[in-house]
């Protein structure tokens, strides 16, 4: 097939007299390039090694980390799971609070706190030499 359309450009180029640039050995002319001389490739340098050894930390780095992302959103979902229990929590405790009010009912550890802020004056009372008392 290439001969035929060789032939056929070799005719019309003929025919509007432009040159073929078609040599004794019959390369084909639509070959843009002949054979170009390599060049020796240059030596490696330390920063070439060093920079190459930069990037492979980095990719391994990377790596790791999207190892991690799993783990990550895991220990975040239970975060706002654990957050969203506080919440509940602290409204029900509330709930409860505004309802011992309205039927008049004392919690029973304010009574106790009571009771211990009570014996402390007390203590003070008797005892006026001893300064203040740790709180426990």
């Amino acid at each position: 097939m290439t001969s035929r359309v060789f032939s056929r450009s070799k005719v019309s180029n003929c025919k509007h007299n432009l040159k073929m640039d078609e040599d004794a050995t019959g390369r084909d002319p639509y070959v843009s390039f002949g054979k170009q001389e390599l060049k020796a490739p240059r030596k490696t340098r330390r920063s070439d090694t060093d920079s190459l050894a930069r990037s492979k930390e980095i990719f391994n780095d990377l790596d790791a980390g999207l190892s991690l992302l799993p783990s990550i959103l895991a220990r975040e979902e239970d975060k706002s799971q654990l957050f969203d229990t506080q919440v509940r929590v602290f409204k029900a405790r509330a709930d409860i609070v505004r309802k011992r009010k309205d039927l008049g009912v004392e919690d029973p550890k304010s009574a106790s706190k009571k009771a211990t802020l009570a014996r402390r004056k007390r203590l003070q009372r008797k005892l006026p030499g001893l300064g203040i008392l740790r709180s426990q």
